[in-house]
């Protein structure tokens, strides 16, 4: 097969402990394809990172709990995305209960900065989802990350059904532009490009990048 250039895992709402299956499935079809780009999970880091030697080009979705396993990856990784989804502590608590019991919410800033020390600015990741925290402090989140040269990439959320948050209020169009001024403010500002620039389902990173006049 040729012209196969990334493989993204997308878990859904599948019953899945530790996503273990499907990290395995994603893993062994990239490796099959001989894909370049790997989208895994903390726990498969060690395995990553030996594939990393074998020179593919990884992006890993996820942290090793030893944050000096970060340290010298920059020779293997070229970026790397991480999801926060929620920058407000408490909300983070409540609406991420998985990542702030298992990881915690320090650890994961925490292990943005050493990343970002070790492949550059503009190349680290910061996952955020739009319109499930105040406004204010999702741009707070995003600042804060900008400022370090970690990327701000947000998504907008949308209530799916049989969902805990199928009931949640939808995020207004108001704050949804807000936050995409916002963020072409700091992509402007710092020099960010996207992740992946044209995708991203309903992704803000796009129309950040490229500005409104690009969007009429």
């Amino acid at each position: 097969m040729t012209g196969v250039s990334e493989c993204s895992q997308q878990r859904g709402n599948l019953k899945d402990d530790g996503y273990k299956s499907i990290n395995l499935f994603s893993l062994e079809t990239c490796l099959t394809l001989n894909i370049e780009n790997i989208y895994q999970d903390h726990y498969l880091w060690d395995k990553i990172f030996t594939i990393a030697k074998n020179k593919l080009f990884i992006i890993s979705g996820g942290i090793p709990r030893d944050l000096n396993k970060i340290k010298g990856i920059s020779e293997f990784v070229d970026s790397w995305a991480i999801s926060l989804e929620i920058f407000n502590p408490k909300l983070f608590d409540q609406i991420c209960p998985g990542k702030s019991q298992d990881y915690g919410r320090n650890n994961l800033l925490e292990a943005y900065l050493v990343a970002v020390s070790e492949l550059g600015e503009g190349n680290v990741y910061v996952g955020f989802v739009a319109g499930l925290e105040p406004l204010n402090d999702l741009v707070k989140g995003m600042e804060f990350f900008s400022k370090n040269g970690i990327v701000p990439a947000v998504a907008v959320f949308h209530p799916d059904h049989g969902s805990e948050y199928q009931n949640h209020p939808r995020p207004i169009f108001e704050d949804i532009y807000k936050t995409y001024v916002e963020m072409h403010k700091l992509y402007q500002k710092y020099g960010f490009k996207p992740f992946i620039i044209g995708s991203g389902r309903n992704s803000l990173d796009t129309e950040a990048y490229y500005g409104e006049k690009r969007n009429d």
